[in-house]
């Protein structure tokens, strides 16, 4: 009886200790309030942090909520509404934001430190981790002249790169005196365009958009580091075979082909691979031939089939392209799912190419009666 009464006061004690955290960490929360008068203040709706790049608004009722009964709705972290320094928006940017020291879950401590650093935002800017942060403010102000432009080029410095206010563009130089510039700021393109140059001679364009591309998108969990971070590498890294991580710009076909245009190595590279590799008809039987005998009922995976292209000597590059027109050519390659395929059932197919027969014969008499008619 005495063992169960002890973890019974444990247990209370644990819970006291737990609340008493708590007011700890609400006395913490009224202190950010109480420095910050002018910059950090409560609206009807929200909690108001006036940043030096941006206006942020953290919606109270969602906290609350969290407070009161955490498992009522288990949620992440609030998202934080980004607004332009010149007034608040309709449509407005938003960013998941945990800075060092905020938990995982909602509490004082969490709302805390969030504040304090929004209240700091140009070295929130700066954390590696801050991607949505800086995506946010990216969809806010774009990359011209605005608030965090002082903080983007010093982002910019950081990884190599700089920004060219002038040109519109971010300059980042690659390998073999190579420099890539990434332009901005026409209407017409969603992304950037992509040029390069070697040591200040002509620009040579590649990519006329980069968002119609998955692997230059940029996501908001990517944020543009990382593209200018695989661009310092290129293009020395299109050389080596396409990297498994999904992503990769050198992975793309397209801008491979397009640096090729211009660089004799990389060309160079490309007629050899194809001389050496079987052709595009053996890929395409291959293909049938592996998902004819490798689908157990569950269809053959995407990996699967490059994997036995590249066995059988086929480039990367090549058994993704035969994968393609695989896929887009012959109608009796399914993709149920996505990545994994299976042949249709030869009774099926033979009851289609019958009744595509029959509908191309009505045709043609419709058309002969059509013919006759007007005569």
């Amino acid at each position: 009886m005495s063992q169960a009464s002890d973890r019974t006061d444990g247990f209370i004690t644990g819970l006291q200790e737990t609340s008493n955290l708590h007011v700890m960490a609400i006395n913490c929360l009224e202190g950010v309030f109480e420095r910050n008068p002018n910059r950090l203040r409560i609206g009807h709706r929200n909690i108001i942090i006036i940043g030096d790049l941006a206006l942020y608004a953290i919606p109270i009722k969602p906290l609350m909520a969290a407070f009161l009964n955490p498992w009522a709705n288990r949620s992440d972290l609030p998202r934080v509404e980004v607004h332009p320094l010149s007034g608040w928006v309709r449509k407005h940017a938003s960013a998941c934001i945990q800075p060092p020291g905020a938990s995982e879950e909602p509490g004082p401590d969490t709302i805390a430190a969030i504040c304090e650093a929004l209240l700091a935002d140009s070295s929130l800017f700066l954390m590696e981790p801050m991607t949505t942060f800086r995506s946010a403010l990216f969809s806010t102000y774009g990359h011209g002249i605005s608030p965090i432009t002082g903080i983007f080029t010093e982002f910019l410095k950081e990884r190599g790169a700089d920004l060219d206010l002038e040109s519109s563009e971010i300059v980042v130089p690659g390998s073999y005196s190579w420099k890539w510039h990434l332009q901005f700021g026409d209407p017409d393109v969603s992304g950037f365009t992509l040029h390069s140059s070697i040591k200040d001679g002509p620009r040579r364009k590649h990519i006329l958009d980069t968002d119609e591309l998955s692997e230059f998108s940029i996501t908001p969990l990517e944020c543009i580091g990382d593209l200018v971070s695989q661009l310092r590498r290129a293009p020395q890294s299109l050389l080596k075979e396409k990297e498994d991580q999904y992503g990769e710009i050198c992975n793309s076909h397209e801008f491979r082909t397009a640096v090729a245009r211009d660089w004799e190595p990389l060309r160079r590279r490309f007629e050899e691979a194809a001389a050496q590799e079987p052709s595009r008809s053996e890929a395409i039987e291959k293909i049938v031939e592996t998902v004819r005998t490798q689908d157990n009922g569950d269809g053959v995976e995407y990996n699967v089939l490059r994997g036995h292209l590249l066995a059988d000597g086929h480039s990367r590059d090549a058994a993704e392209e035969a994968i393609d027109q695989a896929r887009e050519q012959l109608d009796w390659l399914l993709e149920p799912r996505f990545g994994f395929f299976q042949l249709e059932d030869s009774e099926v197919i033979r009851l289609r190419r019958v009744q595509a027969a029959i509908e191309e014969t009505q045709r043609l008499q419709e058309e002969i009666q059509q013919n006759l008619q007007e005569e």
